[in-house]
Parts: structure tokens; C-alpha cells; sequence
């Protein structure tokens, strides 16, 4: 029973902080309908910069951290800017290709800066006590995580609920011609949700980066990070998280009692949740159905 819920807190802690990965994927779709598939590439970015000021350079955390999401907003700002920008009336599938595109010169770039090398983290964001639940120990790191992750996901909640800024971009997620009609600047609302996606890419990525070791492969996360977004939904906030911890949780779980016996079942468990909920429920289980009147 300890070994249980020892696996079960720990998935929880980790899949929030793949709910707040998925996040980013669910600012740039509910404002401008792109699937952005370079996003775990921008989270990698962001660790990038936050070890850069924080180890590399020896800044204090809170400072890394705050001009890691500085260059974070502007790196998501230019590749609006620059890349998608001048995309603007192609096909949907046409603006995919080249975030494909975007994922490999990033993650090319990222090696020519940043080397081989693998980082870490020398000190969290802020100091925490491990948690002790009965013989299960929650360590510091993932309670930071999680604790990042669900307040990060109740200010974006809010933000898009209650702001004019927030309700502007869900409008034009919805029909881009009436929002423009009715006095909605569309490229800036375009470009004000690339930056979120780069702020919250870049929480993510730290905060991972903090769990884990940093390398120019932790872009890889995105792929772990895509079931957590199509289970939860393309447009949930909320399925983002729940999605990010029900992934969580059946990865810990898999790999606790499952690997023993089928070796790398763990890393397969998010896709066949997926698949099935593709099957099941194609919008997810917080997604919204788009009904097109002929």
C-alpha cells in the first residue's frame, strides 16, 4: 500500500507539470487554431535560459526565473512575428509543417549554443519541505512543481475567463472575420497568445528541468506532453491539468508494477490512453464539439 501511494503522489505531482506543458499547447490553440508541435521545444528553451542565469552565470533562482520568461515572451513574440505571422490565410496543415520545421531548427540551435552538456538545477524556485505520507515521500522538487503548475493554470483560467485581453483571444479562436468585425485586433491577439505559450513553455520547462537533468533532447517532452492535450481536450484549461495527471498517474503506476515485466511499458501508457480517447471521444474529455452548419 506505501509502494501505491508512493507511485500514486508522485504521478500526481508529475503530471501537473505535464498539464502545465500541455497549457502552453492550449493558449496557442483556443486564440489561433494552430497546433503547435515545436512547443516542448520552446519548454526546453526556457529550462535553457533559466540554467543559464542560474548556474551558468550564478543569479539568484528568482532572478533566472524572471529573465528566463522575459526571453521566453520575446522568443514566442518572434516566431509569431517572423514565422507564423506570414502565414495568415494558409491551411491549417501548411502552418503544422512548419512548426515541425520550427521543433528541428530549434532543437539544431539550441545544440550549437548549449553543447552536448547536461545541466541541472542547483536550487529550486523556492525552498519546500519533502512531504511525508505515511512510508511515501513526496520530494521537494515535485511538490514545487505541482504547486507552480496549478497556480499558473488558475491565473491563465482566470486571465482568459475575466480579462478583456483573454476574451478577446477566445473570440477570435472562434471566428477570426466577426472578432475583427466587431474591433478585435486579430495580430495582436495573435501575438499576445504566442507569448504566453512562450511564458508558460518556459514554466514548464524549468520546472522540469528542476525534476529532472536539461539537455538538448528535453524538446522530446513535447511527444510525452501531446496525449495530456488530447485527452484533456484542445481548448480545456482544465482537461490540460486533469489530462496531465491521469497521464501522470498511469505512468507511475505502469512503470511500478508493469515494467518488470514489459520493459518500457511505461513510456507507451500516455499514447494508448490516446488512442483511446480518440476512439471514444475524439474532442477529448473537456474539449468543445464544433458543429458546421451547410
Amino acid at each position: 500500500m506505501d509502494y501505491f501511494l508512493q507511485l500514486f503522489l508522485s504521478g500526481i505531482c508529475i503530471g501537473a507539470v505535464y498539464g502545465l506543458g500541455a497549457i502552453g499547447f492550449v493558449i496557442i490553440y483556443k486564440s489561433s487554431g494552430i497546433f503547435n508541435l515545436a512547443h516542448g521545444e520552446m519548454m526546453m528553451v526556457g529550462a535553457f535560459f533559466g540554467v543559464t542565469f542560474a548556474n551558468l552565470l550564478g543569479w539568484p533562482m528568482w532572478l533566472a526565473f524572471i529573465l528566463a520568461l522575459v526571453l521566453a515572451a520575446v522568443t514566442g513574440f518572434v516566431i509569431q512575428f517572423l514565422v507564423i505571422r506570414p502565414l495568415t490565410g494558409q491551411s491549417h496543415f501548411a502552418v503544422l509543417m512548419v512548426t515541425v520545421g520550427l521543433m528541428f531548427i530549434i532543437k539544431g540551435g539550441t545544440l550549437l549554443v548549449w553543447g552536448h552538456e547536461t545541466y541541472d538545477f542547483r536550487e529550486l524556485l523556492f525552498q519546500v519541505e519533502s512531504l511525508e505520507i505515511g512510508e511515501a515521500i513526496i520530494a521537494s522538487e515535485y511538490i514545487v512543481g505541482f504547486i507552480v503548475s496549478i497556480v499558473l493554470f488558475v491565473l491563465l483560467w482566470a486571465y482568459f475567463s475575466y480579462t478583456k485581453n483573454g476574451l478577446s483571444m477566445r473570440a477570435t479562436a472562434d471566428d477570426e472575420e466577426l472578432a475583427e468585425s466587431m474591433g478585435v485586433r486579430v495580430r495582436r491577439i495573435f501575438g499576445m497568445s504566442w507569448i504566453l505559450a512562450g511564458v508558460s513553455s518556459a514554466v514548464g520547462g524549468i520546472i522540469m528541468g528542476m525534476m529532472t537533468t536539461i539537455d538538448y533532447n528535453m524538446g522530446e517532452v513535447g511527444l510525452k506532453v501531446l496525449p495530456v492535450v488530447v485527452f484533456g481536450g484542445l481548448e480545456s484549461f482544465l482537461g490540460a491539468i486533469v489530462g496531465g495527471i491521469v497521464v501522470g498517474v498511469t505512468g507511475t503506476l505502469s512503470g511500478g508494477y508493469l515494467d518488470e515485466y514489459l520493459t518500457g511499458f511505461k513510456e507507451i501508457t500516455p499514447y494508448i490512453l490516446m488512442l483511446l480517447v480518440l476512439l471514444i471521444k475524439p474532442f477529448g474529455l473537456f474539449g468543445e464539439k464544433k458543429i458546421e452548419r451547410i
